[in-house]
């Protein structure tokens, strides 16, 4: 009983999306045999490289120090809110919306707690934030990165279809944070790690190796090797600590998808849900309320090569329920370890406002593709 028990406690502690496509894809390789070709290495090893960038910016205290710089201008809660908020806007272009969520939240959640501030406004509006302004660009989100990579989009080609949401987001964005509490800041947020400038700069490299590897001008394996150096000259440790479920949940996604993909009847019915642009981009919407946006990238992105409404919807459908951003429920786990009360309450206006967001967003460009089509 001992040992079920320490295996359900380890079970319960795995991410579950992760989890769960690793149930899908071991239960559909017993109908056929799986293939490691259905892999997206470069995706993969994109992914690890820039999961571990940013990871040891975060060790070396790069970003922290880029947010608290930024926190000394302000003298009230309003504007620091604000800052904070749009920090989240534009950083999640670049350093991904979970990442900019982790750090932008261990930062602002300690220090409401001090100075008597409701969090649940404002960690909502960096939540929202990070998955607006993360689908301008490929290095924004896991979901981005699949579909630039597999794609074969140009990066001005990529930017160009989130651009509209991304822009009326960051208007609404704006009119949500007039409305937030106008106090007095006594506070200061103080750093809590060491700065290494060296760190910081070896893996600005290994970033500037990344964007490179992008427009197609290094190759995909130097990236790994350029990578895997620069972590374990600075500290194999950190390299060793680091979360990989992400990393785990594509590998188990594209084996999953590869699978199904030699199923005949399963094929013809994601075909016809991709059909038209309407179809897709209301499809994709839908199915990320379920599955999350990632793994609906990488589902419908075997069965489409109409990019321009499939993009759209995963970022989109980013919006809508706690579910359907990986980076929301980071941002819903981080919450409840500093304020657990706030649990209920967060889900409940986080709901109605990215539903609302999601309903205005996706309005147009139904009424778009039903013109078009």
């Amino acid at each position: 009983m001992e040992t079920i028990a320490r295996v359900l406690g380890f079970i319960q502690k795995l991410d579950k999306i992760m989890l769960t496509f690793f149930v899908l894809a071991l239960a559909t390789s017993f109908q056929v045999t799986p293939s490691l070709d259905s892999i997206n290495w470069p995706v993969i090893v994109t992914l690890f490289a820039l999961i571990t960038t940013v990871n040891y910016w975060q060790y070396f205290g790069l970003l922290e120090r880029v947010i608290v710089s930024l926190s000394y201008r302000f003298n009230n809660t309003k504007a620091l809110q604000t800052a904070l908020i749009f920090c989240s806007f534009f950083s999640s272009m670049i350093i991904t919306n979970d990442v900019a969520i982790i750090v932008l939240l261990a930062l602002f959640l300690p220090l409401s707690r001090r100075i008597n501030l409701d969090p649940v406004p404002s960690t909502i509006l960096i939540i929202v934030a990070a998955n607006l302004g993360s689908a301008l660009t490929p290095l924004g989100n896991p979901q981005n990165m699949f579909l630039y990579l597999y794609s074969n989009l140009t990066l001005w080609q990529f930017c160009s279809v989130t651009a509209p949401i991304v822009i009326a987001g960051a208007i609404i964005l704006w009119g949500l944070c007039n409305t937030l509490p106008n106090n007095p800041l006594n506070e200061s947020i103080k750093p809590s790690h060491r700065f290494s400038l060296v760190g910081s700069l070896t893996f600005f490299g290994v970033f500037v190796a990344i964007l490179l590897s992008l427009f197609h001008l290094i190759p995909i394996y130097i990236i790994l090797l350029i990578t895997l150096s620069a972590a374990i000259t600075c500290n194999y440790k950190q390299l060793v600590e680091q979360h990989y479920s992400l990393l785990f949940t594509f590998i188990f996604a594209f084996i999953f998808i590869g699978n199904i993909n030699k199923w005949p009847e399963l094929t013809s019915l994601l075909e016809q849900t991709a059909q038209t642009s309407k179809h897709l981009l209301i499809s994709s919407v839908l199915i990320s309320q379920v599955i999350s946006n990632v793994p609906t990238a990488i589902l419908l992105g075997h069965f489409t090569e109409n990019w321009h409404p499939l993009i759209l919807g995963v970022n989109i459908g980013g919006l809508g329920t706690l579910i359907a951003s990986m980076a929301s429920l980071i941002g819903y786990k981080t919450l409840t370890v500093h304020h657990p009360n706030c649990a209920k309450r967060f889900v409940y206006k986080f709901t109605i406002l990215n539903i609302l967001l999601a309903i205005i967003l996706l309005t147009p460009y139904i009424i778009y593709y039903s013109y078009i089509n």
